[in-house]
């Protein structure tokens, strides 16, 4: 749904009374933008702290955005989970200090969540990610940023998903979370992370590019060595660090994916597939990445009911056809991937996508 205009009261579609047993149940631009009215007017700290859920994908549809919690004094505390949905034409331009989908967090979680859009600001000592601006004592897990950050004030802190975590912020977590947007700061900037002086990043990764002054990192742009990131991995074909993958390391299951897995029976991290706004195949979460189109967005589920005709050798353009009268059975998400055994101009194919007819497979 597409966000057009202001609401009064409690929508329909905010469903739920905000704890964490009951958590609202928001499932349009309405309604996110009624919590976050909500969280930024509270007379008292604990209604900074009400819960939400998504039940849908959001479409902000471009409109200037006022982060959630939009400083430090009115920082939103509570649990907000995406559940694997996708916010997605999320716009901030001009002098916001603290930017992204929030503003500031402390003490709370965001989980599960994508966002998708554009973060481009001007003022003076900002702290901006895709996530968040400014997390303290906070965990973010299972995340992803699929948007452009820019932040070109003097002091900036600019990330992938957080801007600036503090050094009272021994217990922020940031994990199993990756962003694939461009970030751009004039200092302090980094494909996860801007600043960080205490949180602990694990299990990551970053192929967005990634410019500025002084301290630029594909991963953290500054942060103290008693708090490096460990397990996090960055896209690049020519650097030598251990943390640097190329993107066939990317799409191959049994080496990014099973580094951030690291032996874990309950990872997040689900599957390679690929990832249209990168343009490359990645590791995703289990129920979401999956679903990602060119906004970040989830495609409805179909049946396949004809069986791939795989072939050894295509063409640049070429289509591979089903056989007809045979059955797959297979249920695939729209957009989702094949595996291809075959070579285009001596390049391995890894992949094609099922198109929205059900009758091709396209490179």
């Amino acid at each position: 749904m597409v966000f057009n205009g202001t609401i009064t009261g409690t929508p329909a579609l905010a469903t739920g009374s905000g704890t964490e047993n009951d958590p609202y149940q928001i499932s349009s631009a309405e309604g996110l933008k009624w919590f976050r009215d909500k969280v930024n007017n509270a007379k008292t700290p604990d209604e900074t702290k009400i819960c939400a859920v998504l039940t849908a994908d959001i479409d902000l549809n471009n409109e200037e955005w006022t982060p959630i919690g939009p400083s430090e004094s009115s920082a939103y505390t509570g649990t907000f989970d995406g559940q694997g949905h996708t916010v997605r034409n999320l716009s901030i331009t001009g002098d916001v200090k603290r930017a992204g989908l929030f503003g500031c967090v402390i003490g709370g979680a965001i989980r599960k969540l994508t966002v998708a859009g554009s973060v481009s600001c001007t003022v003076d000592q900002g702290w901006c990610g895709g996530i968040a601006g400014y997390a303290e004592r906070e965990t973010i897990e299972n995340c992803a940023s699929l948007c452009t950050v820019s932040y070109t004030g003097k002091d900036a802190r600019v990330g992938g998903i957080v801007g600036y975590v503090p050094s009272s912020s021994s217990m922020t977590i940031i994990c199993d979370c990756y962003n694939i947007g461009n970030i751009t700061g004039s200092s302090d900037t980094g494909g996860i992370c801007g600043y960080n002086l205490s949180g602990r990043i694990f299990n990551c990764y970053n192929v967005g590019e990634i410019t500025g002054g002084n301290y630029v990192s594909k991963i953290v742009g500054y942060g103290q060595a008693n708090n490096n990131p460990t397990n996090c991995y960055y896209l690049s074909d020519t650097d030598t660090d251990p943390a640097a993958k190329t993107a066939a390391e990317f799409a191959d299951r049994t080496v990014v994916l099973k580094l951030l897995k690291a032996g874990r029976n309950d990872s997040p991290w689900d599957s390679c597939q690929y990832v249209a706004t990168a343009g490359i195949t990645l590791p995703v979460f289990n129920g979401q990445g999956d679903a990602h189109n060119a906004n970040g967005g989830r495609q409805e589920q179909l049946r396949v009911t004809k069986q791939l005709f795989v072939v050894s050798e295509l063409l640049v353009g070429q289509a591979a056809k089903f056989l007809p009268g045979k059955t797959a059975n297979k249920k695939i998400a729209r957009d989702n991937i094949i595996i291809l055994k075959g070579t285009v101009q001596r390049q391995t194919i890894h992949l094609a996508r099922i198109v929205a007819d059900k009758r091709h497979i396209v490179l």
